[in-house]
């Protein structure tokens, strides 16, 4: 295949609804710009592929809105069709109009909005069997009433064994089961489907072979897709070791695509790398652009030239050849943690190739300067992504959590739309409840929403992390360290997550635990000016070792001479040695370069402290009008005259956050003051919590 669309629907027809929505977004974005890409009718069910992905994964704000932007291209489409034309395609229209408008109205169904959804299809009912009806009921999707009809039919079966046949009884229990599973009844559905399996191998069993040759080519489902079915209910019921097992049990050759992604993706949750490498591999033999596969694979250690080699005639199509290689190139080096690498070649794909307007990019960009702890880079990105695209998910953990370092609640709050509709709540829709309840220091509810991430998503890594300091705020140590060491067993890359167990060890005054973690952190992460100051902070309280801090702090700046969180604590060191004159000088050189309010602030302490009074009120005048409420400037104006005999400064610029603070984040949270007042989006959220709580 040469063409994204034609990947595209082979992806859809897998069922691979994940790579489905990366694909058709990438499609989408490069459509605007490039319009040669796509035909009309390429453009309308690329429109209906993302809908029914999204569907298909719960997004059913996003899937209303993209089965509406179809029912526009649709009625384009039929208007630029000659009447020929569209007498022959017709009867073979995969998605008729009235499919459409019935799909929007699931949607506004699943959104609790019944007064705007449409009533599409009225069936005069001439039918005189039950099973008909019953499959009638499962071709218009009205699966509520499936149900009914079906645990009617299946109640009487027990009783009057003529009413169905052995064909129409597994069929019966297999609309039963798909009906359970649209109504999320997960745990019935799964009891249903296995069910199901008896009689399928009870039918095999009373054919003849000759009936057996003619009848399974057009089996609807075949044996490995009632298995299929069962291990998605299972995964949906968090019995992931139970939903292998069930796929293992399909042989190796009758796996398709969709079973060997799901098959791979539990392997890799589970710690069987090289059974998901296997499987992720059979998958790019069939579907060379299924982009997540491609990323997981990277996540397992196989290495981008591999990759590149298993889609290599992919990277030869004309529209894929100016990006695909080079995609895969920073994923590769994303994976193994190179990121400035990465940054470069994203940044080269963003100036010039056919996905510059893809979200994902930016995305990919945003969260490459997070880890490599550029966060005004990383800022800029991810809210350019979420402002180009404010339904996607993609990256707003990260965006939410940059909105925390920097304070800004406001933007924080506005992050997330709020839902009637407890079903659209996704792993991201929580964590951004809980941090927000974290930074106004409602810990106990931020503790709650947390979880809620957790549950959906038990690998969710900032969802675990921000528990972790949670607990860290509440004092519950053990809980911390416990919640820590999850994430070092899922990413033991994560700075965050030897921060957090520094900090951690430091409040219960155990400095040689810290010390060795923050050890671990120079040795595993590499040396960087966050690890060394993150070390230096483990010295600075042990008296045994202090001396070593100062040789840290210097190795910090010998990396980075502008990097500000090794600047505040070598110019603190420097005071308490007595060296006021070198921690001026610093600081002074820093001021110029780059203003920052609390640069001047403790330069403003210092030079109080020497007795220079015209100098520290100038600089404590610079300090508040870069930031009105810088509370350490505040109390150094206030205090100048009054005679005190301490040289020292009064309040450390060094905290617990310092050691990864950007350079325009101040001050550390942990001093904000909750709200009494409840926002009206918390407000919202706790009128959501009692919902959930009552289901």
């Amino acid at each position: 295949m040469t063409s994204l669309f034609e990947n595209l629907k082979k992806l859809y027809d897998y069922e691979l609804y994940s790579d489905v929505m990366t694909l058709a977004e990438l499609i989408l974005s490069s459509y605007d710009r490039h319009r040669h890409i796509l035909s009309h009718q390429e453009h309308f069910l690329t429109l209906m592929y993302y809908g029914d992905a999204l569907w298909n994964e719960h997004r059913y704000r996003r899937a209303e809105s993209f089965y509406r932007s179809a029912l526009q291209a649709k009625k384009v489409l039929t208007k630029l069709k000659s009447p020929t034309s569209k007498q022959a395609t017709e009867p073979s229209d995969p998605f008729p109009e009235t499919e459409i408008k019935f799909k929007i109205a699931k949607c506004l169904v699943e959104l609790k909005q019944s007064q705007e959804a449409i009533t599409v299809l009225q069936q005069k009912n001439d039918m005189t069997s039950l099973f008909e009806n019953l499959k009638k009921l499962y071709d218009y999707e009205l699966y509520s009433d499936v149900m009914t009809l079906a645990e009617l039919i299946l109640s009487s079966y027990d009783r009057h064994r003529h009413i169905l046949s052995h064909q129409e009884h597994f069929l019966t229990l297999m609309y039963y089961g798909d009906a359970l599973w649209n109504e999320h009844r997960y745990r019935r559905a799964e009891s249903f489907y296995r069910s199901a399996l008896q009689a399928k191998k009870v039918l095999t069993k009373l054919k003849s072979p000759t009936s057996k040759q003619a009848t399974e080519p057009s089996d609807p489902f075949p044996e490995t897709e009632i298995k299929f079915k069962i291990a998605k209910c299972l995964v949906e019921l968090k019995q992931s070791q139970e939903a292998i097992t069930v796929l293992q049990s399909i042989p190796v050759k009758q796996r398709s695509p969709k079973i060997n992604a799901l098959y791979g993706r539990l392997s890799q949750h589970n710690g069987h790398d090289r059974c998901a490498v296997s499987s992720y591999k059979e998958v790019l033999k069939e579907c060379p652009l299924a982009l997540n596969i491609m990323d997981g694979l990277l996540q397992l250690g196989v290495k981008g030239i591999e990759v590149n080699s298993l889609v290599v005639d992919a990277t030869h199509w004309p529209q894929c050849s100016d990006w695909l290689t080079h995609w895969i190139e920073a994923s590769a080096f994303i994976a193994f943690r190179k990121y400035p690498q990465a940054i470069q070649i994203l940044k080269n794909l963003e100036n010039e190739s056919l996905i510059q307007d893809y979200n994902k990019l930016l995305v990919l960009i945003g969260e490459s300067h997070y880890h490599n702890a550029d966060y005004i880079n990383a800022l800029n990105y991810l809210k350019r992504a979420h402002t180009l695209h404010p339904q996607s998910t993609d990256g707003i953990m990260i965006l939410s959590s940059l909105y925390a370092k920097k304070n800004k609640i406001s933007e924080l709050e506005k992050l997330i739309t709020p839902s009637v509709s407890v079903w659209e709540y996704t792993t991201e829709n929580w964590f951004i409840m809980a941090q927000y309840l974290f930074v106004t220091g409602k810990y106990e509810r931020a503790a709650y929403f947390a979880q809620k991430a957790c549950f959906l998503d038990s690998r969710n890594i900032e969802a675990i992390l921000l528990k972790a300091n949670i607990f860290l705020e509440l004092k519950k140590y053990k809980d911390a360290l416990l919640h820590l060491r999850t994430v070092q067993l899922y990413a033991p890359y994560r700075f965050e997550m030897y921060k957090g167990l520094v900090d951690t060890y430091m409040r219960m005054l155990r400095f040689r635990e810290a010390q060795t973690m923050a050890s671990n952190a120079v040795r595993f992460l590499g040396q960087s000016p966050r690890t060394f100051v993150l070390l230096a902070r483990t010295y600075v309280r042990d008296v045994m070792v202090k001396f070593q801090a100062k040789s840290m702090l210097e190795k910090a700046l010998e990396l980075d001479e502008n990097y500000l969180p090794a600047v505040f604590m070598m110019a603190e060191l420097m005071q308490e040695e007595g060296d006021s004159t070198g921690a001026i000088k610093l600081l002074k050189k820093q001021a110029s370069l780059q203003p920052n309010s609390k640069i001047h602030s403790m330069l403003g302490d210092i030079l109080a402290s020497e007795k220079d009074q015209s100098s520290a009120l100038e600089n404590y005048t610079i300090a508040l009008s870069l930031d009105p409420s810088n509370r350490k400037a505040i109390t150094g104006l206030l205090a100048m005259g009054q005679p005190t005999g301490n040289t020292k400064i009064d309040n450390s610029y060094v905290t617990p956050s310092t050691v990864e603070e950007g350079t325009s984040y101040p001050y550390e949270l942990e001093e904000i003051p909750a709200p009494d007042i409840e926002s009206e989006s918390e407000a919202m959220w706790s009128d959501v919590e009692v919902e959930i709580n009552s289901t």
